[in-house]
């Protein structure tokens, strides 16, 4: 739990870097808005294909068109590599 939380920590306080807009979120469940269906999508195959990250499209008509979103799910086993590979693929 200790290290999904430090990963939680990790991704948030890169945030402001991002491209995207992390929403707020206490739980090491997350959303990234990623503007498009195709564009969401793309992208969150490119990271689940990638390794062991846990994320998956919300896509219109789910959410409201031009608020597409990633779902992404930190879990204890992934590490602090993964986290940061998260970050800067975002």
């Amino acid at each position: 739990r200790q290290k999904m939380l430090a990963g939680l920590c990790e991704l948030k306080d890169k945030a402001p870097s991002l491209e995207f807009e992390l929403l707020p979120s206490p739980s090491p469940i997350q959303a990234v808005i990623v503007p498009g269906n195709e564009r969401c999508i793309s992208i969150c195959n490119y990271l689940r294909n990638s390794g062991k990250l846990d994320v998956y499209p919300i896509r219109s008509p789910t959410v409201a068109k031009g608020k597409e979103r990633i779902r992404i799910i930190l879990h204890s086993h992934n590490d602090e590599k993964e986290v940061h590979y998260l970050v800067e693929s975002l």
